[in-house]
């Protein structure tokens, strides 16, 4: 785990524990943590996995359209960041570019719209 506060500030709590075959870490979310842990899927509860959420993500605005057929168009957008959580200094970034830019190709198939390619960059 990175060198952060998340101990000191009582987010998590670490372990080293002693096995037959090494030692390993565990991590534990204190009670502080609980608002920002994210729902577990049955394989994240199997291979003993927590998500946590690091921010919110808001829609922008697009800032492009571009037509490359009549049934295809790559949409250019933005999002943002707020409420950025203690979590996020786990990313090398930091969140620091709190825009991000953003491509999603849009497929008209009969009467809806699907997305074919999401890239967020």
């Amino acid at each position: 785990m990175k060198n952060t506060n998340l101990v000191a500030d009582q987010w998590v709590s670490i372990e080293k524990v002693d096995m037959i075959l090494g030692s390993t870490t565990i991590i534990r979310f204190t009670e502080k943590s609980q608002p920002f842990l994210l729902k577990r899927t049955p394989q994240d509860q199997q291979l003993h996995i927590q998500k946590v959420k690091l921010a919110d993500e808001e829609f922008g605005e697009v800032t492009s359209i571009e037509k490359m057929s009549d049934e295809v168009y790559k949409v250019k957008y933005t999002t943002h960041l707020s409420g950025i959580t203690p979590f996020a200094i786990l990313l090398s970034s930091h969140l620091k570019n709190k825009i991000a830019t953003n491509t999603a190709k849009l497929i008209k198939e009969e009467d809806r719209w699907s997305v074919s390619e999401l890239r967020y960059n």
